[in-house]
């Protein structure tokens, strides 16, 4: 027993090692028997769809070598047959020359030449028969006429082909013309034609146009008021602004000014639309913005300015302006229209706007704090800033 249980112990020691070293040699895939049972199944089925391809393969072959062996028995046959039309040919074509020769032909290309189709030997038959049937009944005639012209004197056949020539002339002109009036005839029967359908086309068009071409003047201005569909729609995005513009000038002005647009025309045939009217309320009349004096002048412009720019902001789909300069201007403002002017762009800074003031007016600098001062001398301009 213990000498069986030696063996049996070294044969598992060795069954282990065989198993270890195919275990290593086993791809890591395969590791798992049922992968490997797995791959088997399809290695089978591979192998079974080989050996069917190569038995449609062999079965392929087999009738490519019998088709291979059909096409080269055919091959012999059309051998034969084009050896048989070759001599076929020649004799043909010496037949072909014999009664080429035969016929008065030098060669094959002037019988190519003389060659008519069927229908048209046929058509020259007939033209040789109607000729030999005239050339017999013109014979005829002129043994009758010889017959009655015996002992008639010979006309002047000269003056007579002269005149035939001339009368040939003139019918030969005459057809000219008569060709040429018919051209004209029916190049004037083409005008005419094309003349009728503009007629029609522009009373087509005069009735489109009788309302398009009306939409178009009173588009353009054509209109009591001179007043055009673009100016008009210009005109209302003007009254946004100057809604915008009266609020900050009805301020800069201690409620005295508000600006209106205006139909009134100036300068006798101008477009109308977008002329302005300043209104005073301190005379509760209207009046040209040309009678506002320097300073007013200004302030109107300004306060047109932030309010354009108010109007653009709402219109433009969320952009925002954020930065706005005012170049001059402040000269003509007394103390009190500057301090006006000045809180109402101040108020733009308060609402989160940068306010850059160009200007050389001293009383500015008292009234803002950041500055960038340009001051000029002999040597050049310096500049430096000024902050709080």
């Amino acid at each position: 027993a213990r000498i069986a249980l030696g063996v049996a112990g070294a044969a598992a020691a060795a069954a282990a090692a065989l198993l270890e070293e195919r275990e290593k040699a086993t791809p890591p895939k395969y590791s798992d028997p049922a992968a490997l049972a797995e791959a088997i199944g399809v290695a089978r089925q591979r192998a079974a769809e080989l050996a069917a391809a190569i038995d449609q393969t062999t079965t392929a072959a087999h009738e490519a070598t019998t088709a291979a062996a059909t096409a080269a028995a055919g091959l012999r046959t059309a051998d034969g047959e084009a050896a048989a039309a070759a001599a076929d040919l020649a004799a043909a074509r010496k037949l072909f020359a014999a009664r080429l020769d035969d016929a008065g032909f030098a060669d094959e290309v002037a019988w190519a030449a003389a060659s008519r189709e069927p229908a048209e030997a046929e058509r020259l038959a007939v033209v040789v028969e109607k000729h030999e049937r005239e050339s017999i009944q013109a014979q005829e005639r002129l043994r009758l006429a010889a017959a009655a012209a015996n002992g008639v004197t010979a006309p002047d056949l000269a003056t007579l082909e002269a005149t035939a020539v001339a009368a040939a002339t003139v019918a030969r002109d005459a057809r000219t013309a008569a060709a040429g009036l018919a051209a004209e005839a029916a190049a004037a029967g083409r005008h005419l034609a094309r003349l009728e359908e503009l007629a029609a086309e522009e009373a087509r068009l005069g009735e489109s146009y009788a309302v398009l071409g009306r939409l178009a003047d009173v588009a353009n201005g054509g209109n009591s008021r001179h007043l055009s569909f673009q100016r008009y729609v210009l005109g209302a995005f003007l009254d946004d602004v100057l809604v915008a513009a009266s609020q900050r000038l009805h301020l800069m002005t201690h409620s005295r000014y508000r600006l209106e647009r205006t139909d009134r025309r100036f300068g006798g045939r101008a477009a109308a639309g977008l002329n302005l009217d300043v209104f005073d309320a301190w005379t509760g009349v209207s009046r040209p913005v040309a009678t506002l004096s320097g300073g007013e002048t200004f302030m109107a412009a300004l306060a047109l300015a932030l309010g354009l720019a108010e109007v653009v902001q709402a219109h433009a789909g969320g952009i925002r302006l954020e930065t706005v300069f005012v170049d001059e201007g402040f000269g003509s403002l007394d103390d009190e229209s500057l301090d006006l002017a000045v809180a109402s762009l101040m108020s733009l800074k308060e609402g989160g706007r940068l306010v850059g003031i160009i200007s050389h007016v001293g009383e500015l600098k008292e009234r803002i704090d950041a500055r960038l001062e340009v001051t000029a001398g002999k040597g050049g301009s310096t500049a430096r800033f000024v902050v709080p």
